[in-house]
């Protein structure tokens, strides 16, 4: 099975829990449109905190549990890259968010050993996919 195939499961929603109720958090914040896609809730949008936080700084989107902030219109690749991190909160639960921001001070963004498999989620889409990589996803 490939990497960017492994499904979200019930176990890792309730699990992650504590990092989709930060995100839900955050997308009120951020006064986004709301959507469902892959069992992500997405919250897209132009202002509020999204919109600081994400779009002054380049990113398209952030993901926490199951919630995507998105500021920017995702492809399919860059769509698995943000599944992953959905992931990765299931694998670690609350200690997730810690990890990822201890990782992310000690490494900066680059090296941060969730955004490294991340993006290699992305790109083994990509070479598997080259024709529709980034097509809209969101």
């Amino acid at each position: 099975m490939k990497s960017y195939e492994r499904p979200l499961t019930m176990g890792g929603f309730m699990w992650g829990i504590p990092n989709t109720l930060i995100g839900v958090l955050l997308a009120v914040l951020s006064a986004s449109a709301w959507s469902f896609r892959d069992g992500m809730l997405v919250c897209k949008g132009d202002r509020g905190f999204a919109h600081i936080f994400l779009g002054k700084r380049g990113f398209a989107a952030m993901t926490l549990g199951r919630v995507v902030l998105v500021v920017k219109s995702l492809g399919l690749a860059t769509w698995m890259h943000e599944i992953e991190h959905a992931r990765q909160a299931e694998r670690w639960g609350i200690a997730y968010l810690p990890t990822y921001l201890l990782n992310h001070v000690r490494n900066g963004y680059d090296r941060n050993p969730f955004e490294v498999s991340a993006v290699a989620v992305g790109d083994e889409f990509r070479v598997d996919h080259p024709d529709t990589a980034d097509e809209p996803a969101v």
